[in-house]
Order: structure tokens, then sequence, then C-alpha cells
């Protein structure tokens, strides 16, 4: 029985003694929704199943009207994401319900064998989307395709952002992007700034546009849409034109019926090559899925993804690999537990619920029970003592990550003059055009005016930030809002004694950015381009 039908039963069968106490106000509701979910009855279920009739094909009936019959599978379909929600919170409940009785039985028999675990996530839906016709981000020969309804007034679609850009980046040709558009009741610009992208891509500006909006998509307006227009050196009049005549609202309503029709409720909602994510998920999830429809499709996922995953704290031991250019070819000399080191090839089991999913020179991944884990290589140290190491420049550790088991966290390795600060992904990269900014340095007497001196000291002096007044276009084309504290520019801090920002949009060509707003570090990268790139 496959894991998914011993859930429902299990579910099933716990609801039916649910439903056999008495229960009244709120907890009545609970019980009626579960009913609902999982076919719970006052009575008990027969010992062999009724017959199958043509009209229901074996299906449970919801209901009858008339000669009509409304069976749970129909039920089912418009809520499908909804009720794998609750089955994952369900998951996640017992999960750490599990974890706790696992800790206590080890602690009371002293037993260092390892469990064996019985309970599994539930399966994600998955759908179809034909995609095709649409406006892509990234290679249209890409294998996995990322469909994302978003609203561009949603904060959580900002969030999202910059992980979508990250995976477009590391996955290179193997990803590629359909933003669908789903601007919710409440957000009143949603629409508009919908119209907005589109009308970009009549000027083939639609992804420079689109980083743009998502940028400064506070208080945003008409106005500000056509400032933007105007910044990246676009027909401004036709974009106006262009959302005047509303040549896209019935695309932008059609992608609002889809999503209804599917059953999307909030944004953003993500589909994998069609398979549900919810909400702004941290760039792990998502490379978790898409790692695992590459691998099902054939191909190799890209190797640099390695220095992402957490270390494995199995007993196995890398001892070696022969790496091929066809992945079927390669092995890994592995040493698990108290065993003989032997080799195993990508797709062997290598402990119960453990299979080997990738092979490189320096690591290799494992497949623990649906999650993936690194193990590297395993080499001794000239004292007796074996370490784990691996290619530091593939598999650098990043310093704002957790402090590994057995490390000594309250005493940290010092760090060196050789050390890079460790800064997020940008939460977005803008294009800006050099006769644009060089015309706005000459301005830069009347620009500095709204630059104030903060509270915080750095390197002796005093942090900088922007004013609480509105600001000049300059600073709102940056991304920047009032209040931001300057942090960094190009990894030089921005102080009363020192400030980077002109020179570097003067000189450079790339220029990062790090502001603090609202006690979190936001990160902007400009990338300058002459008027004829």
């Amino acid at each position: 029985m496959n894991n998914s039908r011993l859930f429902h039963r299990n579910l099933r069968s716990n609801n039916r003694h649910a439903c056999s106490h008495r229960v009244s106000g709120t907890s009545l509701f609970f019980v009626a929704v579960l009913a609902l979910l999982s076919g719970c009855s006052d009575t008990p279920a027969p010992a062999t199943p009724a017959p199958a009739t043509p009209a229901n094909n074996g299906h449970d009936i919801a209901a009858r009207v008339g000669d009509r019959l409304i069976t749970l599978t129909e039920v089912d379909a418009a809520i499908q994401f909804q009720l794998y929600d609750l089955r994952e919170s369900i998951y996640q409940l017992r999960r750490a319900s599990l974890q706790k009785l696992l800790e206590e039985t080890a602690g009371t028999r002293g037993s260092r064998i390892a469990p064996t675990l019985h309970l599994t996530p539930p399966e994600r839906p998955r759908i179809t989307l034909d995609g095709k016709t649409r406006s892509l981000r990234g290679s249209a020969a890409a294998a996995v395709t990322l469909s994302v309804f978003c609203s561009y007034q949603s904060a959580h679609c900002v969030r999202l952002q910059p992980t979508l850009l990250t995976l477009l980046q590391e996955y290179e040709d193997l990803v590629n992007i359909a933003y669908y558009d789903f601007p919710q009741h409440f957000h009143k610009q949603g629409p508009l700034l919908a119209e907005a992208v589109r009308c970009a891509g009549e000027q083939q500006a639609m992804w420079q546009y689109q980083d743009h909006l998502l940028a400064r998509v506070a208080h945003i307006d008409r106005a500000k849409v056509l400032d933007i227009a105007g910044q990246l050196q676009m027909d401004h009049a036709a974009l106006d034109n262009c959302l005047t005549a509303g040549r896209h609202r019935g695309s932008i309503e059609a992608d609002r019926s889809l999503a209804r029709r599917l059953g999307v409720k909030g944004v953003p909602t993500s589909f994998v090559n069609g398979i549900y994510l919810r909400g702004p998920q941290p760039v792990e999830m998502f490379r978790d899925i898409i790692d695992r429809e590459l691998i099902s499709l054939g191909l190799t996922p890209n190797k640099t993804l390695h220095q992402a995953l957490g270390l494995s704290e199995l007993p196995i031991k890398m001892i070696a690999s022969s790496v091929n250019n066809d992945p079927a070819a390669s092995r890994a000399l592995l040493e698990i537990g108290e065993n003989s080191a032997d080799f195993f090839g990508i797709g062997d089991t290598l402990m119960q619920q453990v299979t080997l999913y990738m092979i490189d020179h320096g690591a290799i991944v494992i497949d623990n029970r649906g999650k993936l884990e690194m193990i590297k290589l395993w080499v001794t140290d000239t004292g007796d003592s074996p370490s784990r190491s691996g290619n530091t420049s593939l598999y650098a550790t990043d310093r704002s990550t957790a402090a590994p088991a057995g490390s000594d966290a309250e005493n940290p390795p010092e760090e060196t003059a050789d050390d890079a600060p460790v800064l997020p992904a940008p939460t977005a990269i803008l294009p800006l055009a050099r006769r644009w900014v060089d015309d706005k340095l000459m301005e830069q007497l009347q620009l500095e005016q709204q630059i104030e001196t903060g509270e915080h000291v750095v390197e002796g002096h005093n942090l900088m930030k922007l004013s609480q007044q509105d600001l000049d276009e300059f600073y709102q084309l940056l991304g920047m809002e009032p209040g931001d504290v300057l942090m960094m520019v190009n990894e030089q801090w921005v102080h009363s004694g020192h400030n980077p920002l002109w020179e570097a949009l003067r000189t450079q060509d790339s220029v990062t950015a790090v502001v603090m707003r609202r006690g979190l570090p936001v990160v902007y990268q400009y990338d300058i381009q002459a008027d004829d790139e």
C-alpha cells in the first residue's frame, strides 16, 4: 500500500473515533471539517466496501441531488491545495511529537540503535500548466519551469523575487520562470502594476522593468510607474498610451480566472513543473524539488548547489569517488557503519530509506528519507583523528549558518583579512543607464542634503541614513526609502568619514549597496549600462 493511501486510511480511522465523542461550539465546526475531508460518519464502516455503481465509479458519494451524484473526488478537486496544506500541518505536528517520543525512548533505554521510521510526508499535488505562449524569464528550452502566481503589490512576492533570481543564476539554462498575474482584491494598484510590466514587454524591457518595480513597490502610483520607464530610457509616452488603452487587461483577468479555477487562494503560489509550493519558500525548498525533477529527467543538477546542503550525521564515510560524464557510470567508495568499504552508484540503497542521490569529486549527496544531505570526502589529518574536508572553493561554508555539531560555537575561528563579507542575495538587480547616472551625479551637492548622520558608529564614525522627507527621484529609482540606513557600497562602509557611493556610481559598471531597513538588510545590485547596450 502506498504512503498516500496509508495516510488516508489512518486519518479516517482516527477521525471515526473523534466523531464518537460529544462536541459543541467551535469544536463541532472542526469535527465537521474533518468529517468532510476524511469521510467521517456516525455509523461504522462496513466490513466490506459496497459494490461500485457506474454512476460514482466506486468513489465515496458526498451528496445526491436528484439523479446527480456529487463525489468526494469532485469536492476535493477544488480544494486540493488546501487539503495538502492541512495534511502537511498534521505531518509536521506528528513529526514533532514523534521526535520527542524517540528522544524519551533513547534516554530511557540508553539505546543507540537507529529507529525505523514509517512516518512520511504527504505527496505534493501536481498540476499541468501550459505556459508555452507566455513570456518566459530564462531559456525557453529549460527542463524545469517555475510557474509563479504573484501580485506586484504583495510584500511576500517581493520577498520571493531574490530567491527566483538566485535559482535562475544557479541553474542557468535548466530553469525558467513563467509569471502569472494574480493581484488580490485588496491590492488596489496591483492590476495597474501588472499592466505596466506587460506594456514594458512591448519595448523589450519587461524583466528590467519588473526588477525596478519590485524594488520600489511601496507607495507606488501611476506617476512613479511612468518615472521608471523614463529611467530605463523607454518610450515614456508609449507606456502611458499602452496603460490608457488597457491592451493587457484581458490577459491579466485571464490569469486571475485561471488561478481561481485551479484553487489558488493567495500569493505567492508557485509550481515547479506543476508541483505545488505555497508562499515565499526558502531557496533550499525550491532546490530540493528542482533537483528531483532534473534527476527524474536524466539531468544532473548544478554541482555548486552542494554548498547549500546540510551535512549528514549518518555513519557514512566517503573514501573516494570516480566521476563520469555519464552520471549512471559514476561510483563512490563508501564505508557504512561497521561494514567494509564498497562501491555504490546513484540510486543505490545505502541504509533503510537512504539512497545515493549524487556523486562529485569532493562530496556525495544522499536522500535521507526525503531530505537531501551532503557527505564530504573523508580525509585524515596529520594526527590520528579523521576529519571531513572538501574543495574549499566549491564547498565553502556560509558563516551565516548555524555552527555544525561538534564545533565551538562560542569561540569561532578568527576572521582574517582575506575573509570577504557574506551578504544576502540581492533584493533586486537594477539596470541603470550611464547617461542618467552621470546626469544625476551632477546634482551631488543637492543629493547629499538628503543624507543625515545616524546614531550607530562604525570605524569611529557615525553611519549615515536617508532623510524621512520625500526623497529625490535619484534615491527612489535606486530602490531606497526614507529612513534607510546606508551600510555598505561595494563592501566598503558608508559613514560620516567616508561615503563611497558617489565614486562607485561614477567609475564602476556594477555597484552593490546594502541598506538597513526596519532592522533588516536589503541588498541592491546596480548594473550601469552604456547607452548603446
